[in-house]
């Protein structure tokens, strides 16, 4: 009979346990060892960009925009989404000023579809993380990587049964991408077991190019909610422009001669990036006056 239990203590040997917890994946709480991060929002939101950061920041152990990365771990990418060429040339891109000592690090494994719930896909599942010694394994995005009805809850709480088998017997962590249904505020698509099954969850919400991120946490405390900008040339998220910054912390609405005073940049930069800013509309210059859209 197989063991379905993958720890057992007494209160004493629980209470005479000194060791250390695994070093988080991410730091915050975002991704600790053996547990599920989802990663969720609305379709065209650019989750799987967010997620493709993520991946690359793990497997070289360089953290980006505020995700602090503890040191390089091994992760395998399953990913239903794109397609070779496009893939390539987009992780081309976004590795371009990255050292490729950590190359071997990423293994991507590109499909159509392949169902966790389905025992011969999942042994497949199970050789590739195997194959690789995965530390991280993602599914991206989940729709494609099951084939029960999403508004079961029983059917759902059987398929993140089968992924935290994954977690217990390779001792991996797991991130998840799932889209959110057709009340956004509510979370991802589906059953609401899926806000019962996380550990931590990144939801994000984008407008153009400039993103929200929200978090939700079950083991540590959750951290206050960020906002990013994505950076089209290198296709990664960033922490957003000081200025944008300023012009938020003055309520929204500066004088342009104070704005250059204080942004601490050259008057060639700043007219540069006010430039760009007015030409994404997410400022309006007017009267002398600069006045942060997005604010509204």
């Amino acid at each position: 009979m197989n063991n379905k239990f993958y720890y057992s203590a007494t209160l004493a040997e629980l209470i005479n346990d000194n060791s250390e917890p695994p070093n988080p994946i991410i730091d915050n709480g975002i991704l600790l060892d053996g547990t599920i991060l989802f990663i969720i929002g609305p379709p065209k939101h650019k989750k799987t960009f967010l997620t493709q950061n993520i991946a690359v920041s793990i497997a070289s152990g360089v953290g980006f925009s505020g995700f602090e990365v503890i040191s390089p771990k091994r992760i395998i990418y399953f990913l239903a989404e794109g397609g070779r060429y496009p893939m390539r040339d987009r992780f081309k891109k976004m590795c371009k000023d990255l050292d490729t000592e950590f190359s071997e690090n990423l293994m991507l494994s590109l499909t159509s579809f392949i169902d966790i719930t389905n025992d011969e896909d999942f042994q497949e599942i199970i050789d590739r993380i195997n194959k690789f010694k995965a530390d991280v394994a993602i599914f991206d995005p989940l729709s494609k990587f099951h084939s029960v009805e999403e508004n079961s809850a029983s059917a759902m709480s059987n398929l993140y049964g089968r992924i935290r088998q994954l977690i217990e017997t390779l001792e991996i962590s797991v991130i998840i991408v799932h889209h959110t249904g057709k009340i956004v505020q509510r979370g991802g698509r589906g059953s609401n077991t899926t806000q019962a099954e996380y550990d931590s969850c990144i939801m994000l919400n984008s407008d153009n190019d400039n993103t929200k991120i929200h978090f939700d946490m079950r083991h540590v405390e959750t951290p206050s909610p960020t906002k990013l900008r994505f950076n089209s040339d290198t296709l990664w998220f960033e922490k957003r422009d000081g200025m944008l910054v300023i012009l938020e912390n003055a309520g929204g609405m500066m004088d342009k001669k104070e704005f250059f005073e204080r942004c601490g940049m050259s008057r060639a930069t700043a007219y540069r990036d006010l430039k760009k800013a007015k030409e994404k509309n997410m400022v309006k210059d007017e009267d002398g006056v600069l006045e942060l859209l997005e604010h509204k």
